[in-house]
């Protein structure tokens, strides 16, 4: 394991802060903070399933697995569940350059927390880090639209769908995309973990 030295905007272990949100403009406030923040990807876990995103163009447009579901209508339900701020319980726009975490405190309360690693020369904190390379779920894939790949579980049979185009094999099979998680380490006493985010899926 390597590390190096970060630069990040204030600490990000404990700078968390309320946030209002309406499940009428969620997307367009998330849309707003891609644009805002340059971030490139969306994961969300909700209590009906796993939505993943891509933000793009200048306005950084949101797509969702959502709506690639008339490609799947088998997996309607059980894959392309809709984005909707009553089922969410976390959910992390992310690039290279930082991350946004929103999680829910309780049933009408939430709060957020940014990481951004800072620009050269800029006026912060130095931390050490390190990135860790996870497998994505899937064995076999299906192409759908909006760039989406359907990924399966030969075993399992579990399904999501990712907002990459992976390359197929013969018999449908992939090589797993990797999702790159960044972790931020304690400066003081034995090294630990204080804080990860996301960083890329690629």
């Amino acid at each position: 394991m390597s590390t190096w030295s970060r630069k990040i905007q204030n600490n990000p272990a404990i700078l968390t802060k309320p946030v209002q949100l309406d499940t009428e403009d969620l997307r367009k406030w998330m849309e707003a903070q891609a644009k805002k923040h340059q971030f490139k990807w969306l994961l969300v876990h909700a209590n009906d399933g796993v939505i993943w995103g891509r933000f793009e163009g200048e306005e950084f447009t949101l797509f969702t697995s959502e709506k690639v579901a008339s490609d799947i209508p088998e997996a309607k339900n059980s894959v392309c569940v809709p984005l909707r701020l009553e089922t969410i319980e976390q959910a992390r726009l992310f690039s290279p350059t930082g991350e946004l975490l929103i999680f829910r405190v309780n049933d009408s309360e939430w709060h957020y927390r940014i990481i951004e690693d800072a620009p050269d020369g800029g006026a912060t904190d130095l931390i050490e880090a390190y990135d860790e390379p996870y497998l994505v779920l899937g064995t076999h894939g299906k192409k759908v639209k909006d760039q989406f790949t359907l990924l399966s579980d030969g075993v399992q049979g579990l399904r999501h769908a990712v907002p990459i185009e992976l390359t197929l094999g013969k018999n449908s099979e992939i090589t797993p995309p990797h999702l790159i998680v960044r972790h931020y380490l304690n400066e003081e006493g034995v090294a630990k973990v204080v804080v990860s985010r996301l960083v890329d899926l690629i």
